[in-house]
C-alpha cells in the first residue's frame, strides 16, 4: 500500500482554500482512501492511517510512504528514520513504513 499527501485547492463555502489531501492505495486493486484536512500541520498520519485501514478492512504487509516527512525522526529516502511511536503504531496496525524519496 502507498501512503501520500498533496494539497488541493478547492472552493467551501464559496471560499476558495487549499486543504491537504491524504491518501492510501492498495497497489494490486487500486482501493483508495483519501481525508481531506485543513493544513499540512493539522494532518494527523496515526488518525489518517486508523481511518484507512478501517475503511479498507486491513492493511498490506508494507505501506510506502511517498515524498512527505509525516512522522519522520530523521534521514531521508531509503534510509528514513520513523518516528518510534510512528513505527509502533505500524507494527500494531500489521505493517512496517518505508519511505522512497527525499524531500527537498
Amino acid at each position: 500500500m502507498q501512503h501520500d499527501t498533496s494539497p488541493h485547492k478547492m472552493e467551501v463555502a464559496g471560499k476558495s482554500i487549499t486543504a491537504q489531501c491524504a491518501g492510501l492505495t492498495l497497489a494490486y486493486s487500486r482501493r483508495l482512501f483519501i481525508w481531506y484536512y485543513p493544513r499540512l500541520p493539522a494532518l494527523r498520519p496515526r488518525d489518517f492511517l486508523l481511518r484507512a485501514a478501517q475503511f479498507m478492512d486491513g492493511t498490506c504487509p508494507l505501506c510506502v510512504i511517498d515524498n512527505t516527512s509525516v512522522g519522520l525522526a530523521g534521514g531521508a529516502g531509503p534510509d528514513a528514520v520513523f518516528a518510534p511511536e510512528m513505527a509502533a503504531f505500524a507494527r500494531a496496525l500489521g505493517f512496517k513504513l518505508w519511505r522512497t524519496v527525499s524531500v527537498t
